[in-house]
This record gives C-alpha cells, structure tokens and sequence, in this order.
C-alpha cells in the first residue's frame, strides 16, 4: 500500500522524502509541531467564526474536528465528554507565535 495520498507521482515522492529525510530530526520535529500548530489555529478559527467560544467549547470542538474519523460516535461522545469535563477544572491553553523555545530550542 502507498503511503502517498495518490495524487502524488512516484518520483515527486521520492524526491520529498529525500529532502525529508536529509533534514536533522531536531528540524523535522520542529515542522511537525509548526503544522500542528496551524492545524489547530484553523479548526479554532473556524468554530469561533462559527460562533465557539467557551474554552470547553473549543477544545471539544478541536477534538471533534479533528479526528471525527477516527471514531465511532459512541466513543467520540465519551471523549468529547471526558474533554469537557476536564475543561471546567483547567485554564485555557495560551498559544504562542513562532518556533518552540526554551532549553531544548534556543
């Protein structure tokens, strides 16, 4: 099985994962949590210009967003509920702009 989305010509793949791959793994963990990161300022954007905006409201709609398919309802139901419950007792995440920093990202 491929593990392109199969759109992708075989050389062209190829080529990206080369350059992927020439990439220290310090570089390659820093552009995954960079497109995390804009995936979840999409999602948040789009429920809060959909009207979201309890802190609970918004990491259950994330989650829901996000990985729908991954799940049966039932269990996406149990989870969104766990998250809302654990929302009530916590702050809201602060996000920040940039690149990771701290000791292991000078």
């Amino acid at each position: 099985m491929s593990r392109t989305s199969g759109d992708t010509a075989p050389d062209a793949a190829a080529e990206q994962r080369r350059l992927l791959m020439a990439r220290t793994p310090d570089e390659r963990i820093a552009m995954m949590v960079a497109m995390w990161r804009d995936a979840v300022s999409i999602v948040e954007s789009r429920l809060v210009a959909d009207g979201v905006v309890e802190p609970s409201a918004l990491r259950v709609g994330g989650f829901l967003q996000i990985y729908a398919s991954d799940f049966d309802a039932p269990t996406l139901e149990r989870i969104a509920n766990r998250i809302a419950d654990a929302s009530i007792s916590r702050p809201p995440r602060t996000r920040t702009a940039g690149p990771p920093t701290g000791p292991h990202h000078p």
